[in-house]
């Protein structure tokens, strides 16, 4: 009964499209156009719209119509009378299917063709239409009505490929089915199979030759955060540094230079392409709400179109656009996190008791008596001033054991979770509104972020965001597109940060930084109390140092803001040429201000410095000191581009593209201070002499330091280039590109300011062969790839280049300083890649992944060579072409639909290996150094150590070799060949990658990421004597320390000396017994959702609603290799990052 119902109202259905379709009429006057354009005339005269297969136009002759209000099916029978296609309608859309195709003979051979039929639904048994169904290896298709209902002939052996934006592309054998029903699982991978934005074409994956990553929305919007950076993290094949997410790695190192360009980006980073021109702009101020996509691009043939700046890979960035014939819909989005406060217990450190005896046996030693001696010059602890005391016969031994014991208890780290550190909060809201009709679309948006920091005090960022995007057409061949995007980012520094004092190093465990009451305490600096004390308080301002005060002076903000402006047309000549024209602007500027109140102690401070000692007189005004700079970044980009693209019944697909481009950026900044500030009044000392020699309170001269300072960068670049690709049968895929770059940073001759670049590729998708019988493999293809790219290093120039000094020398004369020597012969570093990828799917869509393997080879890799220091030029270096690098790796990523049904469980997995090796470097490296070390023959950032024999069992001093003998000759060691010591490993990460599981269940969604790191090593912290003794930094492994003969047996902590030997402690910090292994796993962060969606009831103007919460930087070790208690990528920082719990919510209208 219920089918016979289902068949009466399709039917009705069908009835009422067709009487519809006689009443609307239809005036067309068209020339040699193509069905494409006859269609979206036919969908602004009335309210029906076209669904066909791609695939299905490819290679259709253009048409001429000349009608004069007919029915839309008289239209259609009129157009279709002499093409192959037939139609048909359904409710209001119109279906594009194949005739079926006569045959002049027989062939027996062949099976007859049977008709297919069936339905197409998601996860939840929802119909799908417009779902593109074809027969694998032809050009028959077909698609899906609004009921998810289809029909198709087909030979009975043959195989039918269902597919649908936002679904997973499901192959299936008919093997005599006359019925096929199919649900179409959604694309919830982490990196969809999307469209693979260059920056200069958008390419389809199965068309794309080279390697990249693409991800989408879904993905970016899954973690809370307002850097768009830190959403990639644990995600894609980037390798963050953890410390600090401004540095990240793409497939290895491809150069040495570690600088930054014009806008702070580092320059071993990838380039950063924003709606297809390179970013001068801060990436930070950057809205991630804002964004579309990120298409990754790893190899030669995906980065050579970038050419001499894309050495280092290539992060394409493409923000949210309208789309034509789309109903208005708008996207609220509105979350709050909320950050813990910092784990200050992480580092081990000495108890307050602890410390205590320590300062008492040294004081015992006579170690702080010149202190004591010269209060002006140095200060001590609060424990040493009551032993000073108790030994002047100030207080009794037993009022002085009262007040140390007092103070054994308190623990500064308490102090300063109370007063120093707070839970940080941010707010994220944002709101996209996007529609579009046959003629125009936009998307317009806006964000708004408050965000306060961990630390009390002013400390925080708010920004505010306005990002719009018009595309028009008011000639159909003719499309015009308008970007405007403004960006306000304010950003007030924090104030003090634990466990700092000016002067002193690190506070001792046991200082207050508040009494009872909660009013300021004073610790020690630079000066003795009783120094202080002695000081005329009419002469001289307080020199106390309160650092509760500093937390509520503050006043430190950088107000950027980002203006960037796209224009851009698009002419399609005919049905197979097209031609681009785009613009780009970007003006960033930053007003930094730091206004240091005469209250502060910096300003204090300077001010008491520079009073005479005779007669108190003030070379620095009494009043505020503010610092000023002014930063404005400017880029011009234009590029005229010609786009080829044809088709050949479907057989033959060629493509091609030829541009021309030219880029100038340019930063001007400035930055001076004043003196005597007055705030309210807007006033200062203008009398201010920095040329002379003011006598110093403390004894000697000095000028007053004057922070003015004007710098001018121009980088300008000219390109041209072209690429194209052919392929057969959608089988064999081949590509070639080749660009040359030119630049006004290089050597004298043209040869060495332009550079030729090019890449090869090809493609075979064996999966689409007729002879391929494996249906459990459907998808399967294989890539190759060769070609050259570059890296531009913009902070060298092939000329001499000089500096102003902004104070006069000593005779009162104006002077400058030469700080890079020239080079002639400067040329461009150079980048070959070779690549060898797999991308496969297997199971009707269950698992499907790539794999790939690489090669790059870094030439002319410029280094800086040492100089004569006579010659006066600035670090004594002149910048060469002078090393070679060498990078081999592999990139795995694997997608499983583990479970299929109401219940939904993905696994995304990824792995990543990239080793670079110093295959040429003109420097050798003799010695053990403190940090990573650039050596021929050895992987860059390669650490080596100082070789460890134990402890001396009499007195247990560490010991080393020099040669194969043991010894604690540490300077001797320190002099030995690098070759007689220990070889430890690479301080990067050589193997990386993530684990994300997703589930879902009735509109519920669960996602834990866990994020894993190998084959690296890290240098554990330990006790060092001389930094204990003189700033106060401890650790715990004092309480570990050899104390007794026999204990080097069971510690490697050594003794503690008098007095300390700052050899002793370098030897012990950098001894491989210090060195441990980083690998880890840990369990990053983890989503959970609900979603409501409107299943048609116009009743609610609400279509969907999503409610999460994510708790980021979980930093759970699940598994790691050292078993000391450091997380090993933050073994070297005071704590890991807070903790962030986030609720937000998701309404789309």
């Amino acid at each position: 009964m219920r089918i016979h119902i289902a068949a009466f109202l399709i039917s009705i259905c069908c009835l009422n499209a067709f009487s519809e379709a006689k009443a609307q009429k239809v005036t067309l006057q068209l020339k040699q156009v193509e069905l494409e354009t006859v269609f979206r005339a036919i969908e602004k005269q009335t309210d029906y719209s076209f669904a066909y297969g791609v695939a299905l136009l490819a290679g259709s002759k253009p048409v001429t119509i000349q009608l004069n209000k007919v029915s839309v099916t008289e239209a259609l029978d009129q157009i279709f009378s002499d093409l192959p296609y037939r139609y048909e309608i359904v409710n209001k859309t119109i279906l594009i299917k194949p005739k079926a195709q006569p045959t002049n003979q027989p062939t027996p051979e062949k099976a007859k063709p049977i008709r297919v039929k069936g339905r197409v639904t998601d996860i939840k048994n929802i119909p799908l239409p417009a779902v593109s169904i074809r027969v694998r290896g032809t050009n028959i298709g077909t698609v899906t009505d609004q009921n998810g209902y289809y029909s198709i002939e087909a030979e009975p052996d043959a195989s039918l490929v269902f597919s649908s934006v936002g679904f997973q592309t499901i192959q299936i054998k008919i093997n005599n089915q006359t019925e096929i029903n199919l649900t179409l699982p959604e694309l919830t991978a982490q990196l969809k199979e999307i469209t693979i934005q260059t920056g200069y074409e958008a390419i389809k994956p199965e068309r794309f030759v080279g390697a990249a990553t693409v991800v989408d929305s879904t993905i970016l919007q899954r973690q809370v955060s307002t850097n768009l950076l830190s959403r990639l993290d644990g995600t894609t094949g980037l390798l963050f540094d953890k410390r600090s997410l401004s540095s990240f790695l793409l497939r290895g190192v491809s150069t040495l230079n570690t600088s930054q360009d014009l806008n702070g980006m580092i320059a071993q980073n990838p380039l950063i392409i924003l709606d297809d021109f390179p970013f001068t702009g801060e990436i930070a101020n950057l809205n991630p709400n804002d964004i579309e996509s990120v298409s990754i691009l790893k190899d030669a043939v995906a980065t050579s179109i970038w050419g001499s700046r894309a050495g280092n890979g290539v992060v394409v960035i493409k923000t949210k656009t309208g789309s034509y014939n789309k109903k208005a819909s708008v996207n609220i989005t509105s979350n709050v996190a909320i950050t813990t406060k910092p784990d200050l217990f992480y580092m081990p450190q000495m108890s307050s008791s602890e410390f205590i005896d320590m300062e008492m046996n040294l004081f015992g030693k006579g170690f702080y008596n010149t202190a004591i001696q010269f209060p002006s010059f140095f200060s001590v602890s609060p424990v040493v001033d009551i032993l000073a005391k108790q030994r002047a016969g100030s207080i009794s031994e037993t009022q002085a054991q009262e007040q140390i014991n007092s103070l054994r208890s308190i623990d500064v780290r308490n102090e300063a979770r109370k007063h120093v550190y707070r839970q940080g909060i941010n707010n994220q809201n944002f709101v996209n509104i996007s529609a579009g009709s046959n003629t125009m679309n936009y998307s317009l948006s806006f964000g708004a972020d408050n965000n306060k920091s961990t630390l009390q005090g002013p400390g925080g960022r708010s920004r505010y965001t306005i990002n719009s995007n018009i595309r028009f057409k008011p000639i159909l061949p003719l499309e015009l597109m308008l970007g405007i995007e403004y960006n306000h980012d304010k950003y007030s520094a924090d104030g003090n940060v634990y466990p700092g004092s000016p002067g002193r190093g690190f506070l001792y465990p046991y200082a207050r930084l508040a009494d009872e009451n909660d009013n300021h305490l004073t610790v020690p600096t630079s000066f003795g109390s009783a120094y202080l004390a002695s000081l005329p308080a009419d002469k001289l301002l307080d020199w106390n140092y309160r650092p509760l005060d500093e937390r509520d002076l503050v006043d430190n903000t950088n107000t950027t803001n980002l203006l960037r402006m796209n224009f851009g047309t698009n002419l399609k000549v005919n049905s197979w040429l097209s031609a681009d024209v785009k613009y780009q602007y970007t003006r960033q500027t930053l007003d930094g201000r730091n206004m240091q109140d005469v209250k502060s102690f910096f300003t204090r401070d300077l001010i008491n410095k520079f009073t005479a000692p005779t007669n108190y007189a003030r070379a620095i005004p009494v009043g505020g000191i503010l610092d000023l700079r002014e930063n404005e970044l400017t880029s011009h980009n234009l590029r005229g581009q010609l786009n080829v693209r044809k088709n050949w019944n479907g057989i033959h697909d060629f493509t091609a593209l030829v541009a021309g481009e030219f880029s100038a950026a340019k930063l001007d900044e400035s930055t001076r201070t004043v003196y005597g500030y007055d705030e309210e009044l807007l006033r200062y000392s203008p009398l201010i002499n920095y040329a002379i020699q003011n006598p110093l309170f403390l004894g000697g001269t000095q000028q007053i330091p004057n922070n003015v300072n004007f710098a001018l960068q121009n980088n300008n670049l000219v390109s041209i280039l072209m690429n194209t690709s052919y392929t057969y049968k959608s089988r064999y895929g081949v590509y070639f590109s080749a660009r040359k770059d030119g630049s006004n940073l290089f050597g004298v001759s043209t040869n060495n300011k332009y550079k030729p670049l090019w890449s090869l590729g090809g493609r075979w998708n064996i999966g689409n062969e007729m002879f391929y019988k494996a249906t459990w493999l459907p998808t399967l293809a294989l890539r190759l790839s060769y070609g050259y790219a570059g890296n531009s290093n913009n902070s060298v120039s092939a000329l001499a280049t000089i500096s102003q000094v902004a104070s006069p020398n000593i005779y009162g004369q104006n002077y400058v300083t030469p700080l890079t020597a020239p080079n002639p012969n400067l040329r461009w570093e150079e980048v070959r890649t070779s690549n060898a990828g797999i991308d496969f799917g297997l199971f009707k869509g269950r698992v499907s992944g790539t794999i790939d393997v690489y090669r790059k080879k870094s030439k002319d890799v410029i280094a800086a060579f040492p100089l004569d220091p006579s010659l006066g030029i600035t670090g004594s270096q002149i910048r060469k072409n002078a090393a070679n690098l060498t990078t081999k790796g592999f990139d795995f990523a694997l997608q499983t639909q583990n479970v299929r049904s109401m219940i939904t469980w993905t696994t995304n997995f990824n792995v990543f290996y990239a080793k670079t090796t110093v295959s040429k470097f003109f420097q050798e490296t003799k010695n053990v150094q403190t940090g990573p070390i650039i050596r021929e023959g050895d992987i860059y950032g390669a650490i080596y150590a100082y070789g460890w024999a134990g402890l001396d069992p009499t007195n247990g001093d560490p010991r080393g070799y020099i040669g194969k003998t043991i010894s604690n000759n540490y300077q001797a060691i320190f002099n030995d060949s690098l070759k007689n010591q220990q070889y430890v490993g690479s301080t990067l990460p050589l193997l990386y990658g993530n684990i994300l599981n997703t589930m879902t269940y009735s509109g519920f969604s669960l996602s834990a990421n866990i994020s894993y790191r190998a084959q690296y090593y890290f240098r554990k912290p330990s006790i060092d004597y001389n930094a204990l003794y003189n700033s106060s930094a401890n650790h715990s492994d004092y309480l570990n320390r050899w104390q007794k003969p026999g204990d080097e047996k069971i510690t490697n902590i050594p003794s503690m000396p008098y007095p300390a030997n700052a050899n002793r402690d370098k030897f012990y910090a950098y001894s491989a017994v210090n060195f441990e292994k980083g690998d880890h796993i840990r369990l990053q962060d983890v989503r959970l959702a609900y979603t409501w969606n409107n299943k048609g009831d116009i009743r609610w103007p609400i279509k969907g609603v999503e409610l999460y919460t994510y708790i980021g930087n979980i930093n759970i070790l699940l598994w790691k290799e050292t078993k000391s208690n450091y997380d090993p990528d933050f073994a070297n920082s005071m704590f890991p990052p807070p903790t962030t719990y986030s609720f937000g919510l998701n309404i789309k209208l």
